[in-house]
């Protein structure tokens, strides 16, 4: 059975993953380019994947990995775009508002909420049991 705490961990999972969906499907069109095929199967992948490998303890920890990967992609993937786009003269303002810092940071919201659903997920060691470092 999923603790409660999990589920709405998930729910907000979800709910990051679905509007890292709607936000690539209204920038970046596959209409409008192929090149642009890549970046909704991956907010896609994290909308429907990730959450049925959540709620297993066996698959929790794939799932963890896995959302780490696809955080680590997008973020490289973001910054390139946004450095490759971004126009002179460089300062405070135009990195914070004309980049996609904003969106790397909602992305990474993704980490900690992860991180949370692993601890809660895994199995927890009996008193009896002894870890790896003892």
């Amino acid at each position: 059975m999923i603790p409660r705490t999990v589920k709405f961990l998930i729910l907000i999972h979800m709910c990051i993953s679905l509007g890292g969906l709607l936000m690539h499907i209204k920038f970046h069109p596959v209409t409008k380019s192929l090149f642009f095929w890549w970046a909704s199967p991956m907010s896609g992948f994290s909308l429907v994947v990730l959450p049925f490998l959540f709620c297993r303890a066996s698959t929790v920890g794939w799932g963890y990995m896995l959302n780490l990967f696809a955080v680590v992609i997008g973020t490289i993937a973001m910054s390139f775009f946004s450095i490759f786009d971004l126009e002179p003269p460089i300062t405070l303002y135009s990195i914070i508002f004309t980049t996609t810092l904003p969106n790397i940071i909602i992305l990474w919201a993704k980490l900690p909420l992860a991180h949370l659903i692993l601890r809660e997920m895994r199995p927890k060691k009996s008193p009896g049991q002894r870890g790896c470092a003892e």
